[in-house]
């Protein structure tokens, strides 16, 4: 019994140190993609950054782009976790006006940048240069995989709202494309003008104005309906 507790307490160590370690490649990979972007980091750099050996890290990433990756994952993840969560409010009727929906498709994007600047950054900057065809097949297919599942699970929920009465009938492929390229939109171009990544407060008033007019533009009223 008291071996089996010593192994477990042991393994336990380990799975926390690969954990740290996992997580220290993945902060260097951060620092450098923001500094000198994707293309120019090498993995070489990225090992000197997190104080590991090479070989260490491609104990733990195969390459660049699973590096890229690990980072984009879990904003993607979360996008259709909450394109998920918005559909079983529809479906429920939960929603009370259209507002209400474009309220919560805006408020995914800004809680996703405030909780993480960099790492939101790093994918912004892919989605708008185009680099992410530059990542390997595997890594694109499984990219454009989630990111398919969430515009056409954000198209359901407005095509549905639609049905209900809650917002007009629009093109809900360019509605959706137009949300979240006015998002990628406004935090490119208050970034430049501010020549650094910005903080969420920075960025509230702009995409408050935003939401508000796109909700405007798109809400049934009650006498509408």
């Amino acid at each position: 019994m008291a071996v089996h507790n010593q192994n477990e307490v042991i393994q336990n160590r380990k799975n926390r140190e690969r954990l740290l370690r996992e997580e220290t490649i993945i902060s260097a990979a951060k620092k450098l993609f923001c500094a000198k972007g994707y293309m120019k980091t090498t993995m070489d750099e990225i090992a000197i950054e997190a104080e590991i050996s090479k070989p260490t890290v491609y104990q733990y990433f195969k390459n660049k782009d699973d590096l890229y990756f690990s980072l984009a994952l879990p904003i993607l993840q979360r996008l259709v976790s909450d394109m998920e969560n918005m559909m079983k409010k529809i479906e429920a009727k939960e929603y009370k006006s259209g507002a209400d929906i474009v309220n919560d498709h805006f408020e995914t994007y800004i809680s996703l940048y405030n909780d993480d600047p960099e790492s939101f950054g790093i994918f912004m900057l892919f989605q708008l240069a185009g680099t992410v065809f530059d990542v390997n097949e595997e890594v694109s297919r499984a990219i454009g995989s989630l990111a398919r599942e969430r515009y056409n699970g954000m198209r359901r929920v407005y095509t549905t709202a639609i049905t209900m009465g809650l917002i007009k009938d629009v093109n809900v492929y360019y509605l959706v494309d137009m949300i979240w390229g006015s998002f990628l939109g406004i935090l490119q171009s208050l970034g430049a003008k501010t020549n650094r990544a910005g903080t969420h407060k920075e960025f509230i008033p702009t995409l408050e104005f935003a939401r508000d007019l796109i909700s405007d533009a798109i809400s049934l009223k009650g006498d509408e309906r």
